[in-house]
């Protein structure tokens, strides 16, 4: 009976271990086929760790390593009411949602840039913040966050929006980073057709 559990335990780990460090990264269920990337493509450092969030109509995915760089792929299902209305209006209340969610969890953060452009014919509104205390490193004397730079790239396909994040470590170049990561990441992210 214990060689089974052990079995069974063994067989749970290996899964999950296995898919977070396969090379490509699937949508899950119950989004299946919407989109797929490659993890190698997010260029992250040591420590590689993963979260994802799966509710109804809206779910997201963290990639996290130990040098304080983070993506986030989040998804979800534009609303009915929502869908016949002009895609900057989309982009905007989505926009809007964002630095929200941000100013209530960094109430310190500052919104530096708010661009929208083409990347390969796909409309995308970008969005820049620093967030003072908002990296996912903390200092050990003090227990402190570290200083970042926060992108945001949203983009829409059918009756999908999708937000792609970059947070990078306050440095001289990390605006610039930042801003060339997320397109350098959004552009080997397969979106399929809706």
């Amino acid at each position: 009976m214990f060689k089974l559990f052990y079995s069974v335990i063994f067989a749970f780990l290996f899964t999950n271990i296995s898919h977070l460090y396969s090379d490509t990264y699937n949508s899950p269920k119950p989004y299946e086929n919407l989109f797929s990337f490659s993890i190698e493509d997010l260029k992250l450092g040591q420590g590689i760790k993963k979260e994802e969030l799966l509710e109804s109509g809206q779910a997201g995915v963290k990639f996290f390593d130990d040098f304080g760089k983070l993506v986030s792929f989040e998804w979800a299902k534009i609303p009915n009411e929502y869908k016949t209305l002009p895609e900057t209006q989309i982009f905007q209340t989505a926009a809007n949602n964002t630095y929200g969610t941000l100013k209530s969890a960094l109430p310190q953060i500052t919104l530096i840039k708010v661009e929208p452009y083409y990347i390969n014919g796909i409309k995308v509104l970008e969005l820049l913040f620093d967030c003072p205390k908002g990296s996912t490193l903390v200092i050990a004397e003090t227990r402190e966050r570290l200083d970042s730079i926060r992108g945001v790239l949203l983009f829409r396909n059918g009756d999908w929006l999708y937000s792609l994040t970059v947070m990078k470590l306050k440095d001289p170049q990390a605006v610039s980073t930042v801003e060339t990561e997320l397109r350098r990441i959004f552009e080997h992210i397969k979106i399929n057709a809706y």
